[in-house]
Parts: structure tokens; C-alpha cells; sequence
């Protein structure tokens, strides 16, 4: 099964960027395509600026076999191999894989085949540094079914950015509540002096109340004072944000009852983050779909199990607050904090010296009294010059 062609171009850039699905392996829902958000863009207020996010589907340029031929080790020639991979390679990357798919048994990843990655366990996410890829390259996602391992799905990229500090973010995630084929949402970090942050809703089903969850940010500890506003991040779109530590909040109703309802946010310059919301709600036993361990269709099924995963906030990475220059808990700047912490030893010295004792000069050998705080035992001597 071929994904859907669609291609878009990025508003900074003539490069177009485009991913592609290769299809869910799953032959009892053949016939179903993914599903990838198209992302937007929003200015905010605690946001500085916002880009436009790159989520598109498939391609099929005829330029790929033709570049997947002409790889150094594969095209010989008597000019040099830095020369190929200048010419044919593309940049280093940063490749951000997320297991956002509710199963209980973790994902396995393949790139064109050969072992990437083993054991990423839902909820967990990982990043490949410096990662040299190719267009027409294939990134296979396999589980363990019944004792074997099992594909889930293929995702395709059909073209690679050319600024070596962007950072592929691919979420493998379900295609639906009624459906265990798996779907994916992408996005390209362009380079950015400010923490960028992308938040994706992939779960399934509805918030408690009834209706569609919500993402607030907000300073660390704002709500304790009367000017802390929460403000909301909507699902599907990127956002810049400033330097400093916040909390992430999944649906205020929530708050205080859910796990990982409610997360601290180190946000550092330059850096990129990712704020999925996860779970899913079990089908009524009616259209409940084959359970986990247990196959309707045999071998043929990839990866069953419609069983409940709570609703939840998870964020990648999470960064060190220590990291964060000029900025304490609260967000107080280094420079405010060691100004008042010498304003208030000087006014305890102050204090010390007017009430505590006298503080006299004497010369010639004029007795004379050293300062000793309140409550302790004055010590007689000389002063001598």
C-alpha cells in the first residue's frame, strides 16, 4: 500500500521537505491509510515566535533510486569518497523517534533493515545524533506478537533537509480506537536560538468531561499568585518559547487525579522538545477488536490489544535546570538573587553592630571593647596602636 502524495513547501526555504508512509502492514485493515496532523502556527504569549511545521505524506521522485545507486561504497570511481559524500550525502541530522502506540510490548527499529534500535517502550522516545540519511531510506517499526516479532508499519522519507541542525521528529502512534493499524505525525525542527516546542495529541478517545483535552504552559509557581495565567498550547503546532521553567498541564480538570497530569517544563535556548498526549480509551466489549496475547486472525494479525492506557503528558527530553544561565527556581535571574542575598548580610550586620555591642577605638593602649554578638560574652583587652 502506497501513502497518499502531498507535498509542501517551507515558507523560509526553497528545499521541499517531504516524508513519506509506506504503509501499515497489516492485511486485515489493508485498505486503511495513515493519518499525519497537519501542524500550524500560532503566536502566544509566552511564545516569541512560532514557524510553520512540514507534515507531509509520500513521493515518488525518481530521483531516489537514482541517489540510492550513486552512494560512495556503492558507485566506484576514481575520485575520492569524500568527494561522493559531499556531493550525495546529506547533512548530519538529528533523528527523534517517540513509541506514542499504547501496546505493552516495546517497538523495534530498523533503518533499511539493519538494527537501529531495540526495546523503545511506549511512552519513551530517543534521539539519533549525527545520523546520516538518504531519501528513499526506510524506517520499519516491529513488535513482538505471540513470541515472534511482527512488522507494524514502514514510514518512507522522501527528501532531506539541508541545514545540518534540524531535527527530524517522527511519532509512531494508533491509527484509531476501532483500528490497530499504526499511523505517524512528523515534523522538521528548523535551527533556532529559542527552545522550540511541538505538541502532539495522540489520544484516543475523550477527555473525562467529555470533551477534547487541552495543554496549558504557565511560569513555575504562577498560580500560586493572582497574575499566574495559564495559557493554552494547542495541539498540532509548534511554538517558540523563552528561556526559563514552566509547567505543562494536561487539562486543568485533571489536575492533581491523573498521572503525569501536570509536568515541569525546563525550557533551554536552542534546544527542541516535543509535549505528547497519550493513551487510549477501550472500545465497549461489542467492538472490542482481539486482545493482547490473543489473535482472531492468527499469525495475520500485527499487533493486537484494544486494552485502556490512561490519558497522560509526556515530554522529551527533559532538560537540567542547572543548564538554564541567569535563571534559579522561579525563574529569579542569578543577578537578583545575589544582590538581595547581600543586601540582607549587610542589614544582619548592620543590626549586629547597633544592637549587639560597641564598637570602639582606642589608642595609646585606651582599654577598649571587641564587638560580640547579642547574647554572648564580651571580651576585655588593649587597643594598642
Amino acid at each position: 500500500m502506497k501513502g497518499r502524495k502531498m507535498r509542501r513547501k517551507s515558507s523560509s526555504s526553497k528545499k521541499v521537505i517531504c516524508w513519506s508512509f509506506a504503509g501499515a502492514l497489516v492485511p486485515h485493515l489493508s485498505g486503511t491509510t495513515t493519518a499525519v496532523s497537519a501542524l500550524a502556527v500560532q503566536r502566544h504569549g509566552l511564545i516569541s515566535r512560532a514557524d510553520a511545521i512540514e507534515s507531509p505524506l509520500g513521493s515518488d521522485d525518481p530521483t531516489r533510486n537514482e541517489l540510492k545507486q550513486n552512494r560512495p561504497w556503492s558507485a566506484p570511481n576514481a575520485l575520492s569518497e569524500d568527494y561522493y559524500r559531499r556531493k550525495y550525502l546529506p547533512p548530519e541530522h538529528t533523528l527523534r523517534v517517540c513509541n506514542a502506540y499504547p501496546y505493552t510490548k516495546p517497538m523495534n527499529l530498523y533503518l533499511n533493515d539493519v538494527d537501529l534500535f531495540g526495546g523503545l517502550e511506549y511512552k519513551d522516545c530517543v534521539d539519533f545524533v549525527d545520523l546520516k540519511l538518504l531519501p528513499g531510506d526506510n524506517i520499519r517499526f516491529k513488535t513482538e506478537v505471540d513470541h515472534h516479532e511482527r512488522g507494524a508499519g514502514i514510514f518512507e522519507i522522501a527528501d532531506i533537509p539541508d541545514d545540518e541542525a534540524t531535527t527530524l521528529l517522527l511519532v509512531v502512534t494508533r491509527h484509531g480506537r476501532s483500528s490497530n493499524a499504526v499511523a505517524f505525525q512528523s515534523h522538521v525542527f528548523k535551527a533556532s536560538k529559542d527552545a522550540q516546542v511541538a505538541v502532539l495529541d495522540t489520544f484516543q478517545g475523550l477527555s473525562p468531561s467529555g470533551e477534547a483535552g487541552r495543554v496549558e504552559i504557565m511560569h513555575e509557581g504562577a498560580s500560586k499568585t493572582p497574575h499566574g495565567r495559564p495559557e493554552t498550547l494547542p495541539f498540532g503546532r509548534v511554538n517558540r518559547i523563552n528561556a526559563g521553567v514552566y509547567d505543562l498541564i494536561l487539562d486543568d480538570r485533571l489536575m492533581g487525579t491523573a498521572d503525569n497530569a501536570v509536568r515541569e517544563f525546563i525550557a533551554l535556548p536552542g534546544h527542541d522538545y516535543v509535549v505528547l498526549r497519550v493513551g487510549i480509551e477501550d472500545e465497549p466489549e461489542a467492538n472490542d477488536g482481539p486482545q493482547e496475547g490473543v489473535s482472531e486472525l492468527g499469525d495475520k494479525n500485527p499487533v493486537p490489544g484494544d486494552a485502556s492506557f490512561p490519558e497522560e503528558l509526556v515530554l522529551f527530553p527533559l532538560s537540567d535546570p542547572t543548564r538554564l544561565v541567569g535563571y534559579r527556581r522561579g525563574g529569579m535571574p542569578d543577578s537578583i538573587f545575589w544582590f538581595l542575598l547581600c543586601a540582607f548580610c549587610f542589614l544582619v550586620v548592620y543590626v549586629g553592630y547597633t544592637h549587639g555591642g560597641k564598637m570602639t577605638t582606642a589608642a595609646g593602649g585606651a582599654a577598649g571593647r571587641v564587638f560580640t554578638p547579642r547574647g554572648s560574652a564580651a571580651v576585655e583587652g588593649t587597643a594598642t596602636a
